[in-house]
């Protein structure tokens, strides 16, 4: 969808880690008064007296940038109005905007003016868990700071073994295609200097994969099992990918992607953690075991095209218990998403000649992405649809591959929700953060004009990385983008919007009310009491929705500085009337 600004009629319905200490402290302060008469900080009498009111249609929305953020006086017409306030801190660490900035408020104290009931803390809804919840062992959740390590040190380390030149690929080795019953060792240290070996037994080959389980597995899964993951693998999960990504590599000549199932990711989760790992990808095995022009030598490497799997654990002998129920039901979700960090690694280092690895939160959610196209293919539906519950019928083919594909996201994004202020939208990887990345690359991709395939393939295949790469791609500035994408989180299937203001692929208003049996869209909006200050504190990217009213024949104005002065053009503000 372009960037029009054609207003829609109303609300649709259609069917078809610790994060770093660099935080933005806006103070926020509603004042209102009869008429032009005013009392408080100079930003609010220079708002009210010098200009003109801002007077909005409901879905109308302002938005501003730095200073402008200072003070916006609005009109609360004859009924009164309703007003939430969207400051976005679009800073990052490499835009050296990302420094701690304290923001201080003074003004009047008067009555208080929120015209209706705040939205209920998410945190007191109580939702169907999604199914990649339900079927892990209870009290853990998937560990991002150990995915998180290996992104980064693509970002650092193993970026660091990338040499000038382009140069030639890594030569061509031939290789005999792998037969069931073949063994072969792999190094599991994720590591050039160390190594840990195991040893393999080849349970599949298929067009486009070898399945492989370590010997040492503790519960082996069924030889249907991995005919069918290789098969999934084959004819959804593959071409998906190459439509969407680019082509993989083939630098072990095999012609296909090894799937390891390995109980050496079992053991990556301790006995009393609550946290887990399902699987990864390390790019370090794409690295020549001996130094080419292009690529210093990384040794501990496995010179192949492979990610590692969880395996079945009923008792707990390697790590926490995972049954083989539980690996069925997410191994093709997670094959999809190690998939895209493959090609995504395979293609910046051996056929683009990229001198950098993609950002973690943006590889992250390009694969969160894969997870989504797989959705899309297996639940016969497409982008665009505005999904929401009555897309999905029980016992349809569209509600099972909701469960296996699209529930992660959804939790995702519901923790992106709950505390968007606390949540590094392009910052360090975590699970709340994949959750508003993803949900910002579908935007962002229905919003560009250009076929999903186009936009995505230009994603993985450029030369530069993060808030650059989205720039190029988009022809214009990511964070004026993520800006009118903050207003959607509020307004889609809500309020009647311009089009830049719309999600059009998730009615998520309705997922999480009715599918997930939510009492209210798990928004963490903030209520504004005028006279009352709030502090907020902004991390990279993190985004508030305070909320308040401005009574019948008054004005209203959200006051914001900086250290008593003017905020930082890195603050962008939009203000939306939504009664």
């Amino acid at each position: 969808m372009g960037p029009g600004t054609s207003a829609r009629a109303g609300p649709r319905n259609v069917h078809g880690s610790v994060m770093r200490a660099s935080y933005l402290f806006p103070a926020l302060l509603l004042l209102t008064a009869c008429g032009t008469d005013v009392s408080g900080p100079a930003g609010s009498l220079f708002s009210c007296l010098l200009t003109d009111p801002a007077r909005l249609q409901v879905g109308g929305v302002v938005q501003v940038t730095g200073a402008g953020n200072r003070g916006l006086c609005l009109d609360g017409g004859t009924d009164g109005a309703e007003f939430v306030y969207i400051p976005f801190h679009a800073a990052s660490r490499e835009s050296g905007a990302g420094a701690a900035l304290r923001l201080d408020v003074s003004g009047a104290g008067l009555a208080a003016a929120v015209v209706g009931p705040p939205t209920p803390s998410p945190d007191v809804d109580a939702g169907r868990a999604p199914l990649s919840e339900a079927s892990a062992p209870a009290g853990l959740a998937e560990n991002v700071r150990f995915h998180h390590r290996l992104r980064a040190e693509e970002r650092s380390a193993m970026a660091g073994r990338l040499r000038p030149s382009s140069g030639a690929s890594i030569p061509p080795r031939v290789a005999a295609v792998p037969e069931i019953g073949d063994l072969a060792t792999y190094n599991v240290a994720v590591s050039c200097d160390a190594f840990d070996e195991r040893t393999g037994r080849v349970e599949y080959v298929s067009e486009a994969a070898v399945l492989v389980a370590d010997t040492e597995n503790p519960s082996p899964l069924a030889a249907e099992d991995y005919r069918h993951f290789a098969l999934t693998f084959d004819t959804l999960v593959q071409p998906l990918a190459l439509e969407h990504f680019g082509e993989p590599t083939d630098i072990d000549g095999n012609g296909r992607a090894i799937i390891f199932f390995t109980r050496a990711v079992n053991e990556l989760t301790p006995p009393s953690s609550s946290v887990y790992t399902v699987g990864f990808f390390w790019s370090g095995d794409l690295f020549p075991e001996e130094a080419t022009p292009r690529a210093e030598a990384c040794p501990g490497g496995n010179q192949a095209e492979i990610f590692y799997m969880l395996t079945p654990d009923p008792q707990g002998v390697a790590g926490p218990r995972f049954s083989a129920a539980f690996i069925r039901s997410a191994a093709i979700g997670i094959i999809a998403h190690e998939y895209q960090h493959l090609i995504n690694a395979a293609r910046r280092l051996w056929v683009n000649g990229a001198s950098e690895f993609e950002e973690p939160w943006l590889n992250e959610a390009l694969s969160h992405v894969a997870e989504e196209l797989v959705f899309y293919e297996a639940a016969r539906l497409t982008p665009g649809q505005n999904i929401g519950q009555d897309d999905l019928p029980e016992g349809s083919p569209a509600d099972a591959a909701f469960e296996l594909y699209m529930s992660g996201n959804l939790a995702n994004y519901r923790r992106f929700l709950s505390r968007p202020d606390t949540v590094a939208l392009f910052g360090l990887d975590g699970l709340p953060t994949r959750g508003g990345a993803w949900s910002f690359l579908r935007y962002a991709a229905d919003r560009s004009g250009q076929s999903d395939p186009a936009f995505f393939t230009a994603l993985v295949n450029a030369l530069t990385a993060g808030l650059e790469n989205l720039g190029a791609v988009f022809g214009e500035s990511p964070v004026a983008w993520m800006q009118d994408w903050t207003v959607s989180i509020y307004a889609d299937d809500a309020l009647p919007v311009a089009d830049r203001h719309v999600q059009p692929s998730w009615n998520f208003r309705d997922l999480y009310q009715r599918r997930l049996s939510l009492q209210s869209f798990p928004l963490g909006v903030i209520p504004l009491d005028a006279g009352v200050v709030r502090t907020l504190l902004l991390g990279e990217g993190g985004i508030a929705f305070p909320r308040f009213g401005v009574p019948p024949g008054q004005l209203g104005v959200v006051h914001t500085e900086t250290g008593g002065g003017a905020p930082p053009p890195s603050l962008r503000g939009s203000f939306l009337r939504t009664r």
